[in-house]
């Protein structure tokens, strides 16, 4: 907990100071790129603060997805160290494996929709908010998938005795951010949109190095196909419903009633590639209600791997 505070604080420090001295040393360039979508007569702390909001309404969206998955790692850590402790392979490897799936089945469609539909849903808000917080949000939608993974794995490995490794792996992660928003923050043509790299690599770079721990700890090989790959197409197939149906049906209705059926299209789209893929298993099913029925009509028409 320690270090994940001690790297929010170094994020948030390096952001303000970042763009306070991009702002005094190219303040011109800057106001430029946001021409017409601020009031012209904010000073510098101020149009720093309208930036920083604007990274702030991004998040928003991009933060709504962990809350439904840092649970999952939590409630699996007694299932976990009781089988780490047995030396039940089996059941440790099917645990792992479950946890990462499931977290993956929700955080990869929510970060490829996020990113596809980045301008429709940054433009429900208003036109400022799309032009500006829109390519903040497509960035941080890619990062989403390794946000939430980073929870779940840390537990994993609290619950191995490896509590050390993910603190380890966020002092690495802060560091990597630090020198990120430095370099990138500080260039007046890409400015606030840094941040949103920043996060992109830094995550990308804690949970690779998060999953190589795993392998090494934990002493079990995943099957990456049914783990990664499997969500992973079926979330492009959701990105893609999204973005077409967003688009199409733009043409003919409101634009903010458009991508409001885009999403529900997409989450159809989205189950439906699952089924065809078999990318669901039965255990993942029965941890839903009613699961056993579900499971039951799924395994009659092969639905299920």
């Amino acid at each position: 907990s320690l270090a994940t505070q001690v790297t929010n604080l170094i994020d948030a420090v390096s952001l303000q100071w970042c763009l306070k001295t991009v702002i005094a040393d190219a303040g011109e360039t800057v106001r430029g790129i946001y021409q017409g979508l601020f009031d012209p007569g904010l000073q510098a702390d101020q149009f720093q603060s309208w930036l920083v909001g604007m990274r702030g309404t991004a998040l928003t969206y991009v933060n709504l997805v962990p809350n439904f998955t840092q649970t999952f790692g939590i409630s699996a850590l007694p299932v976990i160290t009781a089988a780490w402790v047995s030396k039940n392979r089996r059941q440790l490897k099917s645990t792992v494996e479950s946890v990462l799936r499931i977290t993956l089945l929700i955080a990869l469609p929510a970060g490829v929709g996020l990113t596809v539909l980045s301008g429709p849903l940054m433009n429900m808000i208003g036109a400022a908010e799309a032009a500006v917080a829109g390519p903040i949000l497509r960035v941080l939608g890619l990062s989403t998938a390794f946000i939430c993974l980073i929870a779940p794995i840390n537990s994993i490995l609290q619950a191995v005795g490896r509590a050390d490794i993910p603190v380890k792996v966020v002092l690495v992660g802060g560091v990597i951010k630090f020198l990120l928003n430095l370099l990138l923050i500080r260039n007046p043509e890409i400015n606030i949109l840094g941040s949103a790299y920043s996060t992109l690599v830094c995550y990308l770079v804690m949970v690779v190095i998060s999953l190589i721990a795993l392998r090494r700890a934990v002493g079990v090989r995943m099957r990456w196909r049914t783990v990664f790959i499997k969500p992973l197409l079926s979330s492009l197939c959701c990105g893609a419903a999204a973005w077409s149906a967003d688009g199409l049906l733009s043409l003919v209705i409101p634009d903010k009633v458009a991508t409001l059926l885009g999403v529900m299209i997409a989450v159809v789209v989205y189950v439906l590639a699952l089924l065809l893929m078999r990318a669901l298993t039965k255990t993942d099913v029965l941890m839903l209600p009613k699961g056993q029925k579900i499971a039951e009509i799924l395994e009659k028409h092969h639905w299920i791997g």
